[in-house]
């Protein structure tokens, strides 16, 4: 991993649409993660298929050789104190194939000490959606976190923390607007930043993704 510092891919590996088009018939759904992995180095696990405990976390690292990658998106719903040590053990079972955390705030209240903790440990990236307001106040207090960008205006929020994350649907996404999302990341390089793009849809563009890393490689 620590050889890019640009990753890319998914928002999630289990779609049912991709068996047959991305996946092969007779895929079983156990080695979806590993095939999907000798594409694309980063995968977004979203808050909604949070797994359930340590044991789960290991069971994708074995489905999984060694990419791709995660970036766990959090479920705020399960940060209550009782649940907090759970949750850390659970991101800490990634290991190294922890790119880091994304903190969905949209419609949630939400301190800066949590954001602040999690960065003690973990790349944090905090995603207020495209209204990033709150998102911004928590930002002065701790210069480690980073921001997601959805892709509109210069993309100054990739120039935040150890984390940034551009968040793109693919539906609707040209060849030139995919361009100008990946040049406002390699703007926003830094040695102490890692940047993330995650393609997101129902289900996400394979092909939007493979044009992503083509686009990459020529930029």
């Amino acid at each position: 991993m620590h050889a890019y510092r640009i990753l890319l891919g998914a928002a999630g590996w289990q779609h049912a649409s991709w068996q047959g088009d991305f996946y092969p018939d007779g895929l079983p759904e156990e080695w979806r993660l590993g095939f999907y992995g000798n594409e694309f180095r980063l995968v977004l696990l979203p808050a909604a298929e949070w797994p359930l405990d340590v044991a789960a976390v290991q069971q994708f690292l074995r489905n999984s050789g060694d990419s791709p990658v995660f970036l766990c998106e959090l479920p705020l719903a399960r940060c209550g104190s009782g649940a907090w040590a759970a949750n850390r053990q659970i991101l800490q079972a990634f290991g190294p194939r922890l790119l880091g955390v994304v903190i969905p705030l949209a419609g949630v209240a939400v301190t800066p000490a949590l954001p602040g903790a999690l960065a003690d440990t973990f790349r944090v990236c905090i995603d207020a959606g495209p209204a990033t307001q709150q998102a911004m106040e928590i930002l002065r207090h701790d210069e480690r976190l980073g921001l997601c960008w959805y892709g509109e205006g210069d993309g100054r929020e990739l120039q935040h923390g150890r984390l940034a994350c551009a968040r793109i649907r693919s539906a609707g996404m040209n060849p030139r607007g995919l361009r100008g999302v990946l040049e406002a990341l390699l703007a926003a390089q830094d040695p102490q930043r890692y940047l993330a793009v995650i393609v997101e849809g129902d289900p996400p563009s394979v092909e939007v993704m493979r044009q992503a890393l083509v686009l990459l490689d020529l930029l």
